[in-house]
């Protein structure tokens, strides 16, 4: 679903862009596209860092070098908005190792689809003000 998303801000930003296809203007989309990417990198970063952050906190509730509620706590302060909010250690840990990935991969999409509609609202604005 999150891919489908995507793909429809990127050929609403793309048909904004571009009324004609010629091989130019397929150029400036892909350069646009790596652009938006790139801009898109310090989200993933942030939750990359958050998901191995929260991972390295499990292992240390489990060799007992932290309280295991403190990771439930941090755990839901971080991620819980978007992965939901847990109550349990053995929660945390489960949804760490099914979802964890997919949370970085949501966020950094989310991201890019974000800039995306922002650079078409930009688009679609100066192609309507006199």
């Amino acid at each position: 679903m999150r891919f489908i998303l995507l793909l429809f801000t990127f050929l609403i930003f793309y048909s904004l862009c571009f009324s004609q296809t010629n091989p130019s203007k397929d150029e400036h989309y892909k350069q646009m596209l790596e652009s938006i990417k790139l801009q898109a990198k310090p989200e993933y970063v942030k939750a990359y860092s958050n998901i191995e952050e929260l991972r390295e906190d499990v292992s240390l509730a489990k060799r007992k070098l932290m309280l295991k509620k403190d990771v439930v706590k941090r755990f839901n302060e971080l991620v819980g908005k978007v992965m939901g909010n847990l109550n349990s250690f053995d929660e945390v840990e489960r949804r760490l190792k099914a979802s964890g990935d997919s949370y970085v991969t949501f966020m950094y999409d989310n991201e890019i689809a974000r800039i995306a509609r922002e650079k078409a609202g930009e688009k679609k604005f100066d192609s309507t003000t006199p």
